[in-house]
């Protein structure tokens, strides 16, 4: 062992090393700001202002981390003993973002409650819950919670929430400047007022004269914290600038599409010119009701992943499960993803238990929620259940390891996703397939303009 070892580098050991620890003095001043909406400050669904906007402007840099949207969530309804509903997070509300800079769109993310929704449970339980914290305060489907469980907010009354927007250049680390990158953040209300509450009278537990639809969002503003560095450095990013200079952010963006399902065995092809492809996720929806209402009163199109077992649960709670797994029933019968002659994975998926693997696997090598990568918010039964969905991971090396190495598809090379459904129950097939493309890209930033590098 002593042969082997020779070659080794003693290092003083962190305990016994008295340096100073790294400083940051150039920073003189953080401030927890807040930008306001531009235009109205009320919202609604079905009619009126739609569309909330804010722009981001400072001389001074934006810490990403710190943004949150806050709004109070008004209930309208002046009868008494009535509560509107809300089933999941303020992002619920909402189906499509944009991030734009000098006119340059860096997001633009549609379907952007269900994105939201499937990167909130590929989180940590206790993260997903920290973020409740900041909302409504619960879990609104979990188990689908029995009669009188949800809190609801009073007629004629509203909440306070928050929430972090999926947007890539708000998930990456670098501070923005805000002098050179000027943000606008547009969030567009879902046209379905109860896209994100619970439908009065769906079920006997939550009747129309306790449950209200009528609600607007008010107020709405940005809060995020502003930092400040002193004026010798901020001269030398000016400098930088005006030499013809720049710099460049990478980040993580996100392209979502629902499309039809035709038959048990069907193939999908998609065409989108990236640079950098690092991973592809599927899953499904489905109009599963029983004369005309969802199954459980909080099934909404964007918090529910369908799975063809979820149709044989005989109970409101996922302790009630008690269908018998059969091979012949599992939505996965044949999976895979072509890009080009690249088969991803090798050898098509043919179970449910191997696409947790592959989304395991993939998680594993994450770089948009590093601080959650072995665990996420997904219970077993919930998998098979409301919770189902697939991972094609895409990049060459652990994301983690380096950056880049997701896979080329602009020079033409067509997405192909090809998939074999269950034969056992026809009816219990999904209706549409929701996939979203995870790329790579990079906003570089100069002195009067930004560009996207994608």
């Amino acid at each position: 062992m002593s042969e082997v070892m020779r070659d080794n580098n003693d290092e003083l050991i962190s305990s016994l090393s008295y340096k100073n620890p790294t400083s940051a003095s150039y920073i003189i001043n953080r401030n927890s700001s807040t930008f306001h909406c531009v235009g109205g400050n009320i919202y609604t669904p079905s009619s009126g202002a739609r569309l909330i906007k804010f722009y981001l402007t400072s001389e001074d840099f934006l810490d990403p981390h710190s943004v949150r949207v806050q709004f109070d969530l008004v209930c309208t309804d002046t009868a008494a003993g009535k509560a509107l509903m809300p089933l999941g997070g303020p992002h619920g509300f909402f189906s499509r973002c944009r991030c734009l800079a000098r006119g340059e769109v860096i997001d633009d993310i549609t379907d952007f409650n269900r994105v939201s929704e499937m990167f909130s449970f590929l989180k940590s339980y206790g993260s997903v819950q920290n973020d409740m914290l900041e909302s409504f305060g619960y879990e609104a489907h979990r188990g689908a919670p029995e009669a009188k469980e949800l809190f609801g907010i009073k007629a004629g009354t509203y909440q306070t929430v928050l929430f972090k927007p999926m947007i890539g250049l708000l998930n990456q680390p670098k501070y923005i400047s805000l002098k050179y990158v000027p943000l606008t953040i547009e969030l567009e209300l879902d046209s379905d007022k109860e896209a994100n509450i619970v439908t009065p009278n769906v079920t006997t537990q939550y009747p129309t004269a306790e449950v209200s639809n009528m609600w607007e969002i008010r107020n709405p503003i940005i809060r995020c914290d502003i930092v400040k560095v002193d004026s010798e450095l901020q001269n030398k990013y000016d400098d930088h600038f005006a030499s013809g200079g720049g710099i460049n952010i990478k980040y993580t963006t996100y392209n979502s599409q629902i499309l039809k399902i035709l038959g048990t065995s069907f193939t999908i092809n998609l065409s989108r010119s990236l640079t950098y492809l690092t991973r592809i996720f599927v899953s499904f929806l489905k109009t599963y009701n029983t004369a005309g209402n969802p199954k459980e009163f909080w099934n909404k199109n964007y918090n529910t992943f369908y799975h063809t077992l979820r149709n044989q649960n005989t109970g409101l709670s996922l302790d009630a499960y008690s269908v018998k797994y059969n091979q012949a029933d599992d939505i996965v019968q044949s999976a895979q993803i072509q890009i080009g002659s690249k088969l991803i994975p090798d050898y098509p998926m043919r179970s449910t238990t191997e696409a947790f693997y592959f989304l395991r696997k993939a998680l594993n090598t994450d770089h948009v929620f590093p601080s959650h990568v072995h665990s996420v918010d997904i219970y077993g039964k919930e998998y098979l259940d409301y919770k189902f969905v697939m991972c094609f991971d895409c990049e060459k090396i652990n994301g983690k390891t380096a950056s880049f190495t997701g896979m080329n598809v602009k020079n033409g090379d067509q997405i192909t996703l090809k998939m074999t459904l269950q034969t056992q129950t026809l009816a219990n097939n999904p209706e549409d397939c929701h996939i979203v493309l995870e790329s790579e890209q990079v906003l570089e930033v100069k002195g009067s303009y930004v560009r996207v590098a994608d």
